[in-house]
């Protein structure tokens, strides 16, 4: 009958409603108040009875809560930017460019051997990691030094762990002249010295501690700044471990989520991205006087910072644990984001000279032609551009304003 098939309607409805109910998509008074009113339109003849069919269906649709509406008219709408769709067109320049003269590879890091294994490119993520106190610190902000030196970069720096930050800018201007800035040292450099090389390292590194937490997001703020003020070149996270994050959060959602917006913060200002991060205590594998290097598995959350990461090097000091003055060091290239325009993962080996704060290979370092610098040399300091260099040394901006004395298209 034609009220038997109200009825049915009538209890789909109110366990329906319940089930809103209990997923808090709607409130039970209101819901009551709609079924009701519907009722009374429909000319129901026992309104009552209707009542507690309304009120039965809806307790028994709460047993069974709605927790996601599938109903497309109650989802978000996602406004579409009308630059998220790239088109050939919109890149045909670039790709023109590429086509004549090569994909852009990474630039020199000024090392011969480690060139082959590993070149600096924006927009890449780079982790440095190894044991605790044997000096990589110290090793990734020397090849940023040597950049600012020869090509003039700039750094926005989150190194906690170099606090306060007059230690940090000493360590730099030690290796930048070679000579310590301790006057209980033999190699110790005058006042003249130290004053002169000062200014060279305030306008190419920024030191980031803020008072507020040191979570992503305000570290982020900070670089945002300093590359809209100051057009740093590239951003150091120096450990990973002192970042602030959601006590809440798992580790590997935090690195996901934390590796995830480094990779957009990036490519959104065109940047360096160095991280430098220790690997697990428990990790001792053993060879005959010291320790093997650290591979991937020997970070917390190395399958996370494997699949995310462009780059990986482990910083290694074979001899440290029998000799900790043996400055011998292993720069191992565990992965590269690309063999051809990055470098083939391998090992460059150095020596650290802790009289002069620099790292030899072949007894070379690209800052000893910096010793004994005069005054004006220091102030006339630019950008290095060797014109013997082949392309893949050489920025892609530099090649094509050398080639076509116009500004590239991109």
């Amino acid at each position: 009958s034609a009220d038997g098939e109200k009825h049915i309607v009538l209890i789909r409805a109110s366990k329906l409603m319940g089930g809103y109910i209990a997923g808090g998509y709607v409130a039970e008074q209101d819901a009551i108040e709609i079924l009701q009113k519907e009722i009374k339109d429909k000319n129901i003849d026992n309104f009552s009875g209707a009542c507690k069919d309304i009120q039965a269906g809806i307790e028994y649709g709460k047993g069974q809560p709605i927790i996601e509406l599938e109903n497309e008219f109650l989802k978000p709408k996602v406004k579409i930017q009308s630059n998220g769709i790239i088109r050939l067109n919109d890149v045909w320049d670039k790709m023109k460019y590429e086509f004549s003269h090569g994909k852009p590879r990474g630039t020199t890091t000024y090392f011969k051997e480690l060139d082959e294994h590993w070149t600096w490119k924006k927009n890449t993520i780079n982790l440095f990691f190894g044991r605790g106190g044997h000096g990589k610190s110290q090793f990734v902000t020397q090849l940023m030094l040597i950049k600012s030196v020869k090509e003039g970069d700039k750094w926005g720096c989150f190194s906690p762990e170099s606090y306060p930050a007059e230690d940090f800018y000493d360590d730099l201007i030690h290796s930048y002249t070679g000579k310590s800035v301790d006057q209980r040292y033999n190699n110790h450099m005058n006042f003249n010295e130290y004053e002169r090389v000062k200014e060279f390292i305030h306008e190419h590194f920024f030191f980031v501690y803020p008072e507020e937490n040191h979570t992503v997001e305000v570290i982020d703020a900070y670089f945002q700044e300093l590359k809209d003020k100051h057009d740093i070149s590239g951003t150091l996270i120096d450990p990973f471990n002192q970042m602030s994050f959601d006590l809440g959060a798992r580790d590997d959602e935090f690195l996901r989520n934390f590796l995830r917006e480094r990779k957009r913060f990036d490519n959104k200002n065109n940047l360096y991205d160095l991280i430098v991060h220790h690997g697990k205590r428990k990790s001792s594998a053993k060879s005959e006087g010291g320790y093997v290097h650290l591979e991937t598995e020997d970070i917390a959350n190395g399958e996370m910072w494997t699949n995310k990461c462009d780059c990986i090097i482990c910083y290694h000091r074979p001899n440290y644990k029998s000799d900790p003055t043996d400055n011998s060091t292993e720069i191992h290239v565990l992965k590269t984001k690309s063999h051809k325009r990055i470098g083939v993962p391998g090992c460059t080996y150095m020596t650290y000279d802790s009289a002069k704060s620099r790292y030899y290979w072949a007894m070379n370092n690209p800052l000893d032609d910096m010793n004994d610098v005069k005054q004006t040399e220091i102030e006339a300091i630019k950008p290095n551009a060797n014109f013997s260099e082949p392309l893949h040394e050489q920025s892609e901006e530099f090649e094509y304003k050398l080639n076509t004395g116009e500004a590239p298209p991109f």
